[in-house]
């Protein structure tokens, strides 16, 4: 072959490797070719730029690294992601994680309660203050009463219901 043989334009690479002239501009853009003197390309180095580029693709990889996910990072992830629904699942059989549904639930069902507390504390309140003469006598009431609400609040059944299979029946 004569020198000038290994050497082309765009349209040249486009011919030799069975691409597009756009798709060949996307490579040039991408840093995959490189044009040499005056936007002249070796046809020979172009070549096996383009194998190479087709193998990393073919193997899960792109030549730049930080801008593409790899085959084995891909295949970590997803192992780690399996090793993390197992470990849940082994939680949750253990009974140490529950639905956040069911967490939702509770805790509604426990301010519920902490509102009619509070929302009787004025009303249970009020015959006891009748007749006190001192803001001592009347804060010892309210403390005490507070106490008893607390008490109360402390020793409150919350229940969430479950199903044989663990599942909440509201859901």
């Amino acid at each position: 072959m004569a020198d000038g043989e290994f050497w082309g334009t765009q349209t040249d690479l486009a011919e030799r490797i069975d691409l597009s002239q756009g798709a060949v501009s996307q490579m040039v853009g991408k840093g995959i070719f490189q044009p040499e003197a005056r936007g002249r390309y070796d046809l020979h180095a172009c070549t096996v730029a383009y194998i190479q580029h087709l193998r990393a693709q073919a193997a899960g990889r792109m030549l730049n690294p930080e801008s593409a996910l790899s085959l084995e990072s891909e295949r970590a992830r997803l192992a780690k992601e399996q090793a993390d629904a197992k470990a849940m699942e082994n939680a949750v059989t253990r009974g140490e994680l529950i639905p956040a549904a069911d967490v939702g639930s509770t805790w509604e069902q426990i301010c519920n309660e902490i509102k009619r507390v509070l929302l009787a504390m004025p009303a249970d309140t009020a015959p006891l203050l009748g007749g006190k003469k001192t803001t001592a006598q009347i804060e010892s009431i309210l403390r005490d009463r507070v106490q008893e609400a607390l008490e109360a609040l402390s020793g409150a059944d919350v229940d969430v219901e479950r199903d044989d299979d663990g599942s909440d029946p509201g859901s």
